[in-house]
């Protein structure tokens, strides 16, 4: 469990914002659910038929810092929680749904069967649960602090003339380099972790496999940052150059960058370092990844018939401006 959407009314305190105005109260012991959660490394949102003054309230109670990316409106909380899966590529197995009203728990189930959907009822009793014991590894807090920027980041997307002027203004740079042996345990990590941006959805045990099955490869990694902070390690390509070509038996892209448009960036560096523009990418389809297949669709790929493989036989081509780290 990644991320826990909060209703506001009758849910995260007693009575409705539109009808009982400042003499609503907190639920007990919400604050204190509230910092559990966020120390136990749970990212936690909003979604709340309201007027987008309620958020003043949050204030007015000192709970802002708990939530990011919160959706206020007046949708229906299917298409709320749909926004903000589509802003955090979260996928619906990671996130759990708190609300007082059964009828809209049951329109986001019926949409994400695989969203957990908790009655309000029940929210003193989510701390005892198995799924909501949660980590303190500086994973997660990391992740925290990404979508901190985030939110940032959609202020500048907001006053942007177009996605390209957005990637623009961001003024991004993208470090490529070979992994070294303490990296390659991040590699393990994001590739044991990554579903929808998974090449082949295969899983390591431990990183003696994983050097063992790749010994003859070159696992190339990548670095973003712009000038809100670092993505961090969020390309990993595990390849080899042939006489026909650049072989990739791995493409795994962090979600953090899905809509940054970097995966062309790094793969016409892995083309310009190798001084080949065949490239075979090894590509399994998963109940997950066909996000992947369509990026690489986009990038100029096409899928080969007979066998696993996206190919593509030209050099790949990029529209934003980001400047290049090769430590290839």
């Amino acid at each position: 469990m990644k991320l826990i959407i909060w209703d506001l009314d009758d849910t995260l305190w007693e009575g409705t914002y539109v009808y009982d105005g400042d003499n609503i109260t907190l639920k007990p012991d919400i604050k204190n659910i509230l910092e559990v959660l966020d120390n136990r490394g749970f990212l936690q949102t909003i979604a709340s038929r309201n007027p987008v003054e309620v958020l003043e309230m949050i204030i007015k109670f000192g709970l802002s810092k708990y939530f990011i990316l919160p959706q206020i409106s007046w949708h229906t909380k299917d298409i709320m929680i749909g926004n903000i899966i589509n802003l955090m590529h979260i996928l619906p197995k990671d996130i759990a749904f708190i609300d007082d009203l059964i009828f809209n728990l049951t329109i986001v189930k019926s949409k994400f069967k695989d969203i957990l959907c908790i009655n309000a009822c029940d929210y003193d009793k989510i701390l005892e649960m198995d799924v909501f014991k949660g980590s303190r590894d500086g994973r997660a807090k990391k992740r925290k602090e990404f979508f901190e920027d985030e939110t940032k980041r959609l202020k500048i997307k907001e006053d942007s003339n177009s996605t390209d002027d957005f990637l623009n203004n961001l003024d991004i740079f993208l470090e490529i380099k070979q992994a070294n042996d303490n990296e390659i345990i991040n590699v393990l990590e994001l590739l044991n972790r990554t579903n929808q941006l998974n090449a082949t959805g295969k899983r390591f045990d431990n990183v003696e496999e994983l050097k063992k099955r790749y010994k003859f490869h070159h696992i190339i990694i990548g670095y973003p940052e712009d000038r809100l902070g670092s993505y961090g390690l969020t390309l990993v390509a595990i390849c080899k150059p042939t006489r026909e070509g650049i072989l990739i038996d791995e493409l795994i892209v962090s979600c953090r960058i899905l809509d940054r448009k970097l995966l062309p960036c790094f793969l016409k560096i892995l083309q310009k370092n190798w001084n080949r523009f065949n490239m075979f990418i090894r590509f399994i389809p998963t109940k997950y990844n066909n996000i992947l297949k369509e990026q690489l669709k986009d990038c100029g790929f096409i899928k080969e018939k007979f066998i696993n493989h996206m190919i593509i036989n030209k050099r790949i081509k990029t529209n934003i401006k980001v400047r290049i780290i090769n430590g290839i």
